[in-house]
């Protein structure tokens, strides 16, 4: 889906913006990427994040991406519909809004492949 930028952003679509643009903006060092993305976890709480089958860990992003405030799809009848023109125009707060969910879900998706990835060597 393409979208119509606010600013000058070299991502021209919303897949783009997401996997590049959103993360490249915030401007971080790499020490402070260290500190946001290595959050304070116990044991308990990667078991509970840990413990769900991978597809609904795909389910929970599916659930943010069909949100209205996303902008990816309209849902008509549960169905998630693409806009008429395939574009969307971000609003000028998408960033700052949404930047804190990206971190989220990597966190997540870092301490859950490394639960698979013990699992799967066997490693205690």
């Amino acid at each position: 889906m393409k979208i119509t930028k606010n600013s000058k952003v070299r991502c021209e679509t919303l897949h783009w913006y997401w996997d590049d643009c959103v993360l490249s903006r915030q401007n971080n060092s790499f020490e402070q990427w260290i500190a946001l993305l290595t959050p304070n976890t116990t044991a308990q709480s990667v078991k509970k994040w840990s413990k769900k089958n991978p597809w609904l860990w795909a389910d929970e992003s599916y659930q943010v991406v069909t949100s209205p405030t996303f902008m990816y799809c309209v849902k008509n009848r549960n169905i998630c519909q693409i806009p008429l023109g395939n574009k969307v125009t971000l609003a000028g707060d998408y960033q700052e809004r949404f930047a804190p969910i990206i971190n989220q879900r990597m966190v997540l998706a870092s301490k859950r492949l490394a639960t698979v990835l013990t699992a799967s060597l066997n490693v205690q």
